[in-house]
């Protein structure tokens, strides 16, 4: 794949998995609830430009944006890669939940690779205990619900 993905270790969530299935629940339809999950908290790294954690925009960078960069949004001049990440761009099996963006160069943001231009703002990057508490809730509410 060109683009970057997000997985999740959902090792601490096997109890509730187990549990779905042992009622004969369709595992692959409660993990796209989990997906669901996951491109919101995406969602919300762009909202927020990574919590506030990001690297600001470099003057440069700020001057080549539409509008001399008044209101850039880190990773949003054109929306594109903001906008990849969606419910259509997930891979979800019964065992698997990934999230995932085909914009080429969404590697060079997220790339754990040493840097000199592009400064690490890893869009991809959850939340991963409260990831566990909401999917745990969605568990637990597919079981008694």
């Amino acid at each position: 794949m060109e683009g970057a993905v997000v997985k999740v270790d959902t090792r601490p969530l096997k109890f509730w998995l187990d549990e779905l299935e042992r009622r004969g629940r369709n595992l692959k339809e409660v993990n796209k609830n989990l997906a669901a999950i996951m491109v919101e908290m995406v969602d919300e790294n762009f909202a927020t430009q990574g919590h506030g954690e990001w690297p600001p925009l470099a003057a440069s960078t700020l001057a080549r944006r539409r509008a001399g960069g008044e209101g850039a949004q880190i990773l949003q001049d054109t929306g594109r890669l903001a906008a990849s990440i969606s419910l259509g761009h997930t891979e979800v099996t019964d065992r698997v939940v990934e999230v995932y963006t085909n914009v080429k160069y969404a590697k060079y943001h997220v790339s754990r690779e040493p840097r000199k231009k592009i400064p690490l703002r890893d869009f991809l990057k959850i939340d991963m205990p409260e990831f566990l508490d909401q999917a745990t809730e969605v568990l637990v509410s597919e079981i008694t619900g």
